[in-house]
């Protein structure tokens, strides 16, 4: 099993390559000419990724994307991807946040039954209720 990860040349690994036309083919051979460019990335696996660590090209990995069993190409095997849970992903979602101050359970439970999550918990100071920050994805 390797992980896949989304994977991008920054400025950095940009430069590099301007230096060296010979590791730019390379590379372009390796991972397409999009990779190269300013583009989003690609996915690459850690044979992948130790390829260009090995010619020391610095780039990012900007998500993980998975598992796959097997080595070498893509192309060349059976896709076999199984999904990594990423601890709290789902406060990257959440657009909208608010703040209910000196609130009481009514009005928190109506707040939550309208799609809020509680993302914190405020104890209280000098004030009776704690402040509740919640947070939810806006559906547009």
């Amino acid at each position: 099993m390797t992980f896949l990860a989304n994977i991008a040349l920054g400025y950095e690994g940009r430069q590099v390559l301007d230096k060296n036309p010979e590791l730019k083919a390379e590379v372009v051979a390796k991972f397409g000419e999009e990779f190269v460019g300013w583009s989003s990335g690609c996915i690459a696996d850690a044979e992948q990724c130790e390829w260009l660590t090995d010619r020391n090209l610095p780039f990012s990995i900007k998500r993980f994307k998975g598992m796959t069993g097997g080595t070498g190409n893509f192309s060349e095997r059976v896709k076999h991807v199984t999904q990594i849970a990423v601890p709290n992903v789902g406060l990257l979602a959440i657009d909208t946040v608010l703040l209910l101050e000196d609130a009481c359970t009514d009005n928190l439970q109506a707040h939550l039954n309208d799609g809020w999550r509680l993302l914190a918990i405020c104890p209280p100071n000098s004030q009776r209720r704690p402040d509740y920050i919640l947070g939810r994805m806006q559906t547009d």
